[in-house]
């Protein structure tokens, strides 16, 4: 039906995230941000480690 390969892991994944929006919300607009900050840098590193390796 509709939950076959890719389909069930994004639902699964859609259900925790509404899950931990409803049961804690603070907490999951935390590690959010955290991982949208943690992302930024190691973008951040790797852009610098490439630019150091073109020079």
């Amino acid at each position: 039906m509709f939950l076959r390969g890719r389909g069930l892991a994004f639902w699964a994944v859609l259900l925790i995230v509404i899950y931990l929006l409803v049961t804690r919300p603070m907490e999951f607009a935390d590690s959010l941000a955290n991982t949208v900050l943690r992302t930024r840098d190691l973008l951040r590193a790797i852009g610098i480690f490439f630019d150091r390796l073109a020079d």
